[in-house]
C-alpha cells in the first residue's frame, strides 16, 4: 500500500525532489527581493558620499562662515549673526548687481541646456549614419575636466591670437576683449553650452523608453515629424 501511493504521488508531481526544487525556485526570488535593496545603496553610496563631501559639507561651512566676521586671512573671528546678510540688502549696490548678472545667467543657461540637450537627443535618435560616433562626439565635451575646458575657451577668446577673433576679424571686427565685461558674460554662456552632452545622454534615454508602435501609429494617422515630436515625444 505505502509503494502504490508512493508511486502516485510521484505520478502526480508531488515527489520529495520535486518539492524540494518548487521550495529552491520559490526561495529565488524572496532572495533576489532582499539582496536587491542592498545592490540599490551599494550603487548610489560613491554619489552619495561623494555628493556629501564634495557638496554638501562645503555648503553647510560657507553658511557657517557668512555668519562671521571672517575675511578670509585673519585668524581672530567671531560670530555675528545675520548681518553680513542684511548689509548685503541694504547697503551693498554690488551685490545687487552680481546677484542679478546670476539670475539673468540662470534664466539663459538653463533654458538653452534642456532645449540644446533635447534637440541633440532627437537628432542622434534617429536611424542615421554614424550615430553612435556623433554620440561620442557630442558627449565628449561634457566630461572634459573645468580647468581644461576653461584654459581651451581662454586661448579661443584670446584677442590677439584667439581663434574667435579671427574669425570675427572676418567680418571687420577687430581688437574685441572677449574675456572682460561686458563680453565676458556671453563667453561663460557660451562655455557653459559647451557641455550639453549631459543633457543629451538624459533625454535620450527617455526618448528610447518611448514605444514605436506611436510612432508607427502617429504616421498612419497623417501626423507629421514636427507633430510627432511636439505631441508625443516631448511629453
Amino acid at each position: 500500500m505505502m509503494s502504490r501511493l508512493r508511486r502516485l504521488a510521484t505520478v502526480a508531481g508531488h515527489s520529495p525532489r520535486d518539492r524540494g526544487r518548487r521550495l529552491r525556485v520559490a526561495k529565488g526570488p524572496r532572495r533576489w527581493q532582499r539582496r536587491q535593496g542592498r545592490t540599490f545603496y551599494v550603487f548610489v553610496a560613491p554619489w552619495v558620499i561623494g555628493f556629501v563631501i564634495l557638496t554638501l559639507a562645503p555648503i553647510i561651512y560657507a553658511f557657517g562662515v557668512s555668519l562671521t566676521n571672517y575675511d578670509g586671512s585673519s585668524s581672530f573671528w567671531r560670530f555675528i549673526g545675520f548681518r553680513n546678510y542684511v548689509e548685503f540688502f541694504t547697503k551693498d549696490t554690488d551685490g545687487w548687481a552680481s546677484l542679478l548678472r546670476t539670475l539673468g545667467y540662470a534664466a539663459i543657461v538653463v533654458p538653452l541646456s534642456v532645449a540644446g540637450g533635447l534637440a541633440l537627443a532627437i537628432l542622434v535618435n534617429q536611424r542615421i549614419r554614424a550615430r553612435g560616433a556623433l554620440r561620442a562626439l557630442f558627449f565628449l565635451p561634457s566630461v572634459v575636466p573645468v580647468v581644461a575646458t576653461a584654459i581651451t575657451f581662454r586661448l579661443i577668446f584670446n584677442r590677439d591670437a584667439g581663434l574667435f577673433s579671427g574669425l570675427m576679424g572676418l567680418f571687420g571686427v577687430h581688437d574685441v576683449t572677449w574675456l572682460s565685461d561686458p563680453w565676458a558674460f556671453y563667453a561663460l554662456v557660451v562655455m557653459t553650452l559647451w557641455g550639453l552632452g549631459g543633457g543629451m545622454i538624459i533625454s535620450l534615454a527617455a526618448l528610447q523608453d518611448v514605444p514605436s508602435e506611436l510612432e508607427e501609429a502617429a504616421r498612419l494617422d497623417g501626423a507629421s515629424r514636427w507633430r510627432y515630436i511636439r505631441s508625443i515625444l516631448v511629453p
